[in-house]
């Protein structure tokens, strides 16, 4: 098995220059029937975790090709917790590469 650890390997580099805002989701979260029906994909589900936070995510999806380039388009880094008692998916924005505070103008 061929793990694909360039995007973690970016986003390491990436969060020394960029604000981290982290939320977390949980295997019940997203089976939660309520929440299937207010959000049509766990992709809303996410957005509206860092809406919550004052975040705007305006990149979602890595651009692959652009990752071994001298400016990456870096989306959201999802990564697992080390929780034990409550298993959990972190997932990363980075502020003014993927993602801006609410409000906020985009310099890109």
């Amino acid at each position: 098995m061929n793990l694909d650890s360039l995007p973690y390997k970016v986003f390491t580099k990436l969060k020394e220059k960029y604000p981290v805002v982290t939320v977390r989701l949980t295997d019940q979260d997203v089976s939660t029937p309520l929440l299937r029906t207010i959000y049509k994909t766990h992709r809303e589900y996410v957005l509206n975790l860092f809406e919550k936070q004052g975040v705007d995510v305006y990149r979602f999806s890595h651009n692959y090709k652009s990752l071994t380039t001298k400016n990456p388009e870096l989306g959201l880094v999802f990564l697992m917790g080390d929780s034990v008692v409550l298993p959990t998916y972190e997932i990363h924005a980075l502020i003014g590469h993927n993602s801006r505070y609410k409000g906020a103008v985009n310099d890109n």
